[in-house]
């Protein structure tokens, strides 16, 4: 019997760690789409897997170059706080 209560309570504090593993990870959600905003034609244009320095830049400035939008919708062009970094996008050509 006491084996019993021990190996219970070794797989309860199993299943409590895997329960707090999974509570406290946020998955990448790949609808998360990231935007950066073309100062020249005055909309918001998907950037999403680019590189910096590869595939444009953010030419310093206090203006959003890049975020993520509330709802992933360009046309509100709403950022979602903590994701906008800073600057004046420019797209590089390869």
């Amino acid at each position: 019997m006491k084996n019993y209560i021990k190996n219970l309570l070794k797989a309860s504090l199993v299943m409590l760690a895997v329960v707090a593993a999974f509570a406290f990870t946020t998955p990448f959600n790949p609808q998360d789409r990231i935007f950066a905003f073309d100062r020249d034609a005055e909309e918001w244009v998907e950037i999403t897997g680019l590189q910096v320095g590869v595939h444009y830049d953010c030419d310093p400035d206090p203006e959003i170059c890049s975020a993520q939008l509330v709802n992933n919708d360009p046309l509100m062009g709403e950022p979602i706080p903590d994701t906008e970094s800073f600057g004046v996008y420019s797209p590089l050509v390869p």
